[in-house]
């Protein structure tokens, strides 16, 4: 429905603040600030609109849960390497959460750094655009400074409308 969509258009639009945050090496207190916002859009999901049986519905409440757990712990993290390890739970709850309740206004792009944690761990993001701009290394990364923006592939979209 509209209600739905305008409220997922407003999650995504928050979430991909978040993401420009870490690639920047925003504060970490600003970047808390988004967090609370995304924490607060996505409790705010009118989820009775999901056109879906009882189950569907309970598994896109259950996705949005923890969008808000993720967000809770980035805004109590201390380093911004922390807030990048629950930005990739967010991310990755975020993610089946559209694909649960079938968003189709946009298409949203799956993303892997495959060295996103430690060097050799994967970490995923969400971006409206096939450009690879990586919020694990972002910008000012001590080591590799911007030299990590473009590492990444795109692995998958939510492509509803498309489909």
């Amino acid at each position: 429905t509209d209600m739905l969509n305008q409220h997922l258009d407003g999650t995504l639009a928050t979430y991909y603040a978040l993401h420009d945050g870490l690639v920047r090496w925003a504060p970490l207190d600003s970047i808390a600030q988004i967090a609370d916002s995304l924490r607060n859009q996505t409790a705010a999901i009118p989820f009775a609109e999901v056109k879906a049986d009882s189950i569907l519905i309970q598994t896109a409440k259950d996705f949005g849960k923890n969008i808000q757990d993720a967000c809770l712990a980035i805004i109590r993290d201390t380093a911004i390497s922390g807030q990048r390890r629950d930005f990739y739970t967010a991310t990755e709850a975020l993610y089946n959460l559209l694909r649960t309740v079938q968003y189709d206004k946009k298409i949203v792009y799956h993303i892997k750094c495959p060295m996103a944690f430690n060097g050799d761990e994967e970490g995923f993001w969400l971006s409206d655009s096939t450009k690879i701009v990586n919020p694990y290394y972002g910008t000012k990364d001590p080591t590799y400074h911007s030299g990590m923006i473009g590492c990444g592939s795109v692995e998958d979209s939510i492509a509803f409308a498309h489909s």
